[in-house]
């Protein structure tokens, strides 16, 4: 079973590479940094995360995960990954793209993947379907609504 941390660093590295050619770097290090500070309220332990401004630092991850996530049980932690995962699709608006969280999962792997839908609740599939669904809903309501 892989650790917290392992889960959580990689999570955010991946949503870091993959949102940075969504939109700006420092705008997506910005974006997680705020959502990050504003979920630590809920979460104490996400203040054993941090992001880093990489711009001018070589060979440096922009994510880093303290240990003591560790202790936090798998569920709270996956409850932490869901919101943040929702915020940051919310944030990035249209820029995440309609396949956001499937472009995730793919960069994750299927240990990461496993984990945490079977150890945190946390189910990338399902998320990318729920974000398909409202999708459709809204060009349906638009589609109503303009006749």
């Amino acid at each position: 079973m892989l650790e917290n941390s392992t889960v959580m660093e990689r999570l955010l590295n991946a949503m870091f590479m993959i949102s940075k050619r969504k939109t700006t770097e420092i705008n997506t290090i910005s974006i997680m940094d705020s959502l990050l500070s504003t979920l630590s309220s809920r979460y104490n332990f996400l203040k054993s995360v941090e992001v880093k401004d990489v711009r001018y630092l070589e060979n440096e991850n922009a994510i880093s995960v303290m240990n003591e996530i560790d202790t936090v049980s798998p569920a709270e932690v996956g409850r932490a990954i869901n919101e943040f995962l929702k915020s940051m699709d919310g944030a990035l608006g249209r820029k995440a793209g309609h396949f956001f969280f499937k472009e995730i999962s793919n960069r994750l792997g299927d240990d990461v993947t496993t984990m945490m839908r079977d150890e945190m609740g946390v189910d990338i599939s399902l998320l990318q379907l729920e974000k398909e669904v409202s999708t459709l809903e809204k060009r349906v309501s638009e589609k109503v609504n303009f006749e």
